[in-house]
């Protein structure tokens, strides 16, 4: 139980009730004051957040990283490529598609593949990240610039 504004709240249904009667008729509400469907989305927004990651999988992660920079230091892509899907698939559930952590670990997990010698796998993943650069980050990044140059390798059927 929390409280808000002086008054006690029980679950966050309560506390979207509190907050949306608080706002009035604004971007979160209707002009009808139509209070269930404000409700609703509210409701919907603070449950579709992620949780704050817990501190086990901050450590799990940063061990992920450092055994895939170990297999790609040893030239293990196989290995790395694994490692990779891992991380990747991880940060789509936490961050989303598009965030530029999961974009940046979708080009090393492109790499990984190019370098392990599956150019076809790794053209998918890496056009997707160039598109993604190219937004993020503009056409003269250096990241842009790697990527682009990886994808073109891929598209070549040429591993690095």
């Amino acid at each position: 139980m929390t409280e808000q504004n002086g008054r006690a709240v029980r679950d966050i249904s309560q506390l979207v009730d509190i907050s949306v009667r608080k706002v009035g008729d604004t971007a979160a509400t209707s002009d009808d004051g139509n209070w269930d469907a404000a409700e609703a989305t509210l409701t919907s927004a603070f449950t579709s957040l992620p949780d704050r990651r817990a501190r086990s999988d901050v450590d799990a992660g940063a061990e992920r990283a450092e055994l895939f920079a170990a297999h790609r230091a040893a030239g293990r892509w196989a290995d790395a490529v694994t490692v990779a899907e891992e991380i990747v698939a991880d940060h789509r559930r936490y961050y989303g598609r598009h965030h530029y952590r999961t974009v940046g670990w979708t080009v090393r997990c492109g790499e990984a593949h190019l370098r392990a010698g599956d150019p076809g796998r790794a053209e998918p993943l890496l056009r997707f990240a160039l598109t993604a650069l190219e937004s993020l980050r503009g056409d003269t990044d250096p990241e842009t610039g790697q990527c682009r140059r990886l994808h073109g390798a891929a598209l070549r059927g040429v591993s690095q």
